[in-house]
């Protein structure tokens, strides 16, 4: 995952009130699949890490991007959800 949002994964899924061992149990799946993932591409690119560095740096921005704008937006929706129900929220 970007660096950043594996940090943060854990705020909507607090705020959505995600069973603990649910959470536990999808990330260290996640965890695991990705660390592979990556593990074996660093062994089959080996002295390459440049040229992919280069390749996927702009995909891992746009996906951060889309991942703040998610965020925002299930903010705001919930925000408008609760606004309807007559709660003003901070």
């Amino acid at each position: 995952m970007v660096p950043g949002i594996r940090s943060l994964i854990s705020v909507p899924a607090g705020m959505n009130k995600m069973p603990i061992f649910s959470f536990l149990a999808l990330t260290a799946l996640g965890s695991s699949v990705w660390t592979t993932v990556l593990t074996l591409a660093g062994y089959h690119f080996g002295k390459n890490y440049e040229v992919i560095e280069t390749t996927l740096a702009p995909y891992s921005k746009i996906f951060l991007l889309l991942a703040i704008a998610m965020i925002f937006g299930w903010i705001i929706k919930r925000r408008l959800a609760s606004n309807k129900k007559g709660n003003i929220s901070p």
